[in-house]
């Protein structure tokens, strides 16, 4: 493209700054961070979003920013049933505050959310809020190594969601964002009544014990939490076998929450039904012809996760080395742990359910890492046993249907408020996910072809405009005759 610049001795330098100006433009258009858009799109006052039908159900939701978490939120801001209000990160899971405040408010941005209300959870359990400075008895389960991997959202928060003028400190350093309580008071006073947890209960535990009155409006949760006849998955403590990493991360703060007699119901979706919703093959073809933004970026996350899954690319599916589904393999799968629960909350009729009384472990004076975060399946009448219902299957039909309706709804179109997404970022976002197998969808050819063409337009009018200009040498019937400037003898040539 280049090659065909004028190339006389006075105009090719220039020629050539003023192309590469042009396309160096282009690019940093292309990838929205700079576009007035995104930065002028002002937050609003949380009042629900196009997305949700009149009269949908109102939820607030509580989760620590891990992978499957941000799926299952993208999902629900796209679900007609429900109307995500506020967003509470809570922070002694999978990510630290910031990252995943700010990872939060991208994704909002992406879905035209930026009205919806985030507030940032405590950093410490609830038994470690005793001592100061604040100890990690629980939280020392999670690996630290997979930190970078959640926090950046597997390289794809910087490429795939946009810049969010609500970031974690603004306004000249001298605001921050509010607390998990503050968020979770305004909207419970406005009788918000119910809540989707999908990490520990941290952040519920300190709205409970600072503002009881508040706390007592909230009357039903939906709880991605423990595993009630099957195993633990705390695969970090060997001596802890019956812990789900929810339960385990802040059982005290589970046990006194759950305790709360404000609750008319209690939904817990625990191991037993996650372990039958493994990722699919079928599933993540069903997202690489999503056309969305918010569709390919969940489709490029999950194949991300895919790509560096510790059992590799067959037992991110729960399949051995030869494809088939053995009880190791399946116990190495990725699962539908968050995006699950969500479904759930708005099609409880998705999983078979149990009534059962559960018995929430922890040990109150000394943590005993053996037993706490259990949830304990007891008989009706214990001391300290809580009545709830639990997701105790999937069947394959419903598990179908879960893949179906997460993509249907990340595919929705025509619902989202104020995106913040210029032409052209569908371009680089696309060529941002592309990798050895797979290919570019049409829409992205398109858009290439369609860039390239303005490129090479641009080049032929600055031509046209330089003969005009005597820069030129001249014509022939044919086109531009190009100038053939040759060094002169004992001369550098021109670089």
């Amino acid at each position: 493209f280049f090659s065909t610049m004028v190339k006389s001795k006075s105009g090719f330098w220039w020629s050539g700054s003023f192309m590469r100006l042009a396309v160096i433009s282009l690019i940093f258009l292309a990838s929205g961070r700079s576009a007035e858009d995104v930065v002028s799109n002002k937050a609003r006052v949380a009042d629900g979003n196009k997305c949700a039908d009149k009269g949908a159900r109102k939820v607030i939701v509580d989760y620590d920013a891990n992978v499957d978490d941000v799926v299952a939120l993208a999902y629900l801001l796209k679900e007609p049933k429900v109307d995500v209000v506020a967003l509470v990160v809570t922070a002694t899971g999978f990510s630290s505050a910031g990252p995943a405040y700010d990872n939060s408010r991208r994704l909002l941005q992406l879905l035209g959310k930026n009205n919806i209300d985030v507030g940032v959870g405590p950093l410490y359990s609830a038994f470690d809020q005793k001592s100061w400075p604040g100890g990690c008895t629980y939280s020392h389960a999670v690996p630290k190594a997979t930190f970078l991997d959640t926090e950046t959202l597997y390289g794809t928060g910087q490429t795939y969601l946009p810049y969010s003028p609500l970031v974690y400190y603004r306004n000249n350093l001298t605001d921050t964002p509010p607390s998990a309580t503050e968020v979770l008071k305004k909207h419970a006073d406005a009788a918000v009544d119910t809540v989707l947890t999908l990490g520990s209960l941290t952040s519920l535990e300190e709205f409970r014990t600072k503002e009881p009155a508040s706390f007592a409006k909230l009357k039903h949760i939906v709880a991605m939490f423990g595993a009630v006849e099957v195993r633990g998955n705390l695969f970090s403590v060997p001596v802890n076998k019956k812990a789900e990493f929810n339960a385990f991360l802040d059982p005290h703060a589970a046990q006194n929450v759950f305790a709360g007699d404000n609750w008319e119901s209690i939904t817990l979706v625990p191991l037993d039904a996650t372990n039958q919703v493994p990722m699919t093959p079928r599933y993540l073809d069903h997202l690489s012809r999503l056309g969305t933004p918010e569709g390919r970026f969940v489709y490029e996350l999950t194949r991300r996760v895919r790509n560096s899954w510790f059992a590799g690319l067959n037992g991110f599916y729960g399949l051995d080395e030869n494809g088939v589904r053995t009880e190791q393999a399946l116990a190495d799968a990725y699962f539908f742990w968050d995006p699950l629960a969500a479904v759930v909350l708005t099609h409880p009729d998705s999983v078979e359910m149990k009534t059962g009384h559960i018995l929430f472990c922890a040990n109150a004076s000394t943590p005993m890492l053996a037993t706490d975060g259990w949830t304990q399946l007891v008989p009706a009448g214990t001391a300290g046993a809580v009545e709830v219902k639990y997701a105790s299957g999937v069947t394959p039909e419903k598990a179908k249907f879960m893949e179906d309706h997460i993509a249907d709804m990340l595919e929705r179109n025509g619902c989202n408020e104020d995106q913040p997404l210029p032409l052209l970022d569908h371009t680089v976002s696309s060529f941002a996910g592309c990798s050895c197998g797979d290919s570019a969808g049409p829409q992205t050819i398109v858009l290439v072809l369609a860039s390239v063409l303005v490129l090479s337009l641009l080049g032929h009018v600055y031509c046209i405009f330089m003969l005009s200009r005597a820069r030129c040498k001249g014509t022939k019937a044919g086109g531009v005759v190009m100038s053939d400037v040759r060094p002169k003898p004992n001369a550098d040539p021109e670089p």
